[in-house]
């Protein structure tokens, strides 16, 4: 099983490509469930409206 910072770091790298490709708002189907929730759990994105988020 993958410890916890692998699976952040899975998170960070589908956060990376969204923002190469020059998102700054996300739509709840940019990424998986999984890889969103993790990501406002750890800050590095904030819900702003329901089903949208902001790169931190």
């Amino acid at each position: 099983m993958a410890a916890s910072a692998d699976k952040l770091a899975a998170s960070l790298a589908a956060l990376k490509e969204l923002q190469d490709a020059r998102r700054v708002a996300l739509r709840a189907a940019d990424m998986t469930r999984t890889h969103r929730e993790r990501l406002l759990k750890n800050g590095f994105i904030r819900e702003v409206m329901k089903l949208h988020a902001l790169a931190a």
